[in-house]
């Protein structure tokens, strides 16, 4: 089915129709068909082979433009007082992971909702299963073993990790095999016409089904991080902390040492005037600390043109970010490779070297490393 394109799914007792499969494949390899040949006893269900090749049509598939615009869409942080500070909220992040038990594979269970086995179950979603993810991750495995570096290779469950920030929340659902997911939007090359291909779906499901996850887990560990800056963290903001804990220390960890250091930029667009007002403040050798995982991009035209783009083009701010040695190139893994993001990991840290006060504000920085504790890493 792969091969030949695909078929029209059927649409389930209570979903609305989408456009059916329209897309130009590559050929699995060798290894992949044969490593997906194990997995026999899983697709005695036929909608689940079915939402399979359309998921695998997906990750194959001709991609779009318009990923980024969610994550440069996200608002600051509480301004780091010192290093220190951000030293000791690191550190708060270790004790976070340490605290929370099971596995990654655990949190991943507890965190993505799949189909239902049956058809006639009476909930319209259910956790994640073991099996289902042993499949997906071996999926990634044989997709994109070869984008890491050796020692990382085999860590199936990591590749599936990286590729999942990478998603929408539709994509998210693709991926986790439901059967009625829109088509891909393939050839739809802004933001706009991304969501309005995605909007009678969304409308549909409302919040019934998966995350976009990675502005979920970022938003609770940028929130966390003012909590910890105001002094008014509680048990409460930690436990929200450990939700998505173990997939990002993982996505940090899997992350590459470059030959040679690289600049990649950010924008952040329409910011309240008093971070505005304290970006335009900043002075060389301050710091900026990003508890988040962070996207970037390596193509300075993205970044500029999203910050030009969102009106008042004052209240954006442009990141350049100079002196970036590590981190993720996720466009061959992205739905969305014409941006180019680059992702650093999480509490990363920034130095300012310059601040140019135009429209948009240019705040010139050099990447410092991340501060996550080795312990945590090792």
């Amino acid at each position: 089915e792969v091969e030949a394109g695909g078929e029209d799914l059927p649409d389930g007792p209570s979903c609305p129709a989408f456009p059916p499969l329209t897309m130009e494949v590559d050929p699995l390899s060798a290894e992949a068909l044969k490593m997906l040949s194990s997995f026999g006893e899983f697709f005695l269900e036929p909608w689940r082979g079915e939402a399979l090749g359309h998921m695998l049509l997906s990750m194959h598939a001709s991609r779009a433009v318009g990923g980024l615009d969610k994550k440069f869409d996200e608002k600051p942080c509480e301004h780091c007082p010192d290093i220190a500070k951000a030293r000791e909220f690191a550190s708060t992040v270790r004790q976070a992971w340490l605290r929370k038990p099971g596995t990654l594979l655990d949190e991943l269970c507890g965190q993505l909702l799949k189909q239902p086995a049956a058809p006639e179950a009476p909930q319209p979603v259910e956790n994640m299963t073991k099996e289902t993810l042993k499949v997906l991750s071996n999926v990634c495995h044989a997709r994109f073993s070869k984008l890491f570096d050796p020692e990382f290779a085999d860590l199936g469950l990591g590749h599936l990790c990286v590729y999942t920030y990478t998603m929408q929340d539709v994509d998210v659902d693709r991926f986790c095999l439901f059967h009625d997911v829109c088509d891909f939007p393939v050839g739809r090359e802004t933001p706009a016409e991304r969501d309005a291909h995605y909007r009678d779906y969304r409308d549909y499901h409302g919040k019934r089904r998966n995350l976009q996850l990675f502005q979920h887990a970022n938003l609770t560990m940028r929130r966390c991080w003012d909590n910890y800056v105001r002094l008014t963290m509680s048990e409460e903001w930690v436990q929200g902390m450990t939700e998505f804990i173990k997939w990002e220390v993982c996505i940090s960890v899997l992350r590459q040492k470059l030959p040679k250091p690289i600049t990649t930029s950010r924008g952040l667009c329409g910011l309240p005037e008093m971070f505005v007002k304290e970006f335009r403040a900043k002075k060389p050798g301050d710091y900026i600390f990003w508890p988040a995982l962070s996207s970037t991009t390596t193509d300075p035209v993205i970044s500029e043109s999203y910050a030009n783009q969102q009106e008042p083009v004052d209240r954006n701010i442009l990141f350049i970010i100079s002196g970036v040695n590590e981190g993720l190139h996720l466009m061959q893994m992205s739905a969305y490779p014409n941006e180019k993001e680059f992702l650093l990991p999480v509490c990363s840290l920034l130095k300012v070297e310059k601040v140019v006060v135009e429209a948009p504000t240019k705040l010139y920085c050099h990447f410092e490393g991340t501060l996550l504790p080795n312990k945590l890493q090792n």
